[in-house]
């Protein structure tokens, strides 16, 4: 019976830091360095600060919905490839409003 017991709870321990590591994953600001790309733009006056702040509204956007996705434990491909879809647009609007040649003055 214990061992059962024991059995049984590490089993849903295992399961539990499983999923918690999926959540971090993807909650935890996979956009990290999408911010520090908005960041450097501002300092170095590629983005204006209409710009910069478009583009973090559409960062959180982004993360948001990674925080929706994980908040059941579980990413499904589904939403997996709904968030790629997302950052890899925000990293093309990133690109484009940081060469596109308007400057903070």
């Amino acid at each position: 019976m214990k061992t059962k017991f024991l059995l049984l709870s590490l089993i849903m321990t295992g399961t539990f830091f499983i999923a918690n590591a999926q959540r971090s994953r993807y909650a935890a600001g996979i956009n990290h360095h999408e911010r520090l790309r908005i960041a450097q733009g501002v300092r170095s006056g590629s983005l204006t600060h209409a710009e910069a702040a478009r583009l973090r509204f559409a960062n959180a956007r982004v993360n948001r919905y990674e925080r929706l996705a994980a908040r059941d434990g579980v990413i499904t491909p589904h939403e997996r490839r709904r968030i790629r879809m997302q950052e890899r647009r925000l990293n093309r609007q990133i690109f484009i409003q940081k060469h596109d040649f308007q400057r903070r003055r």
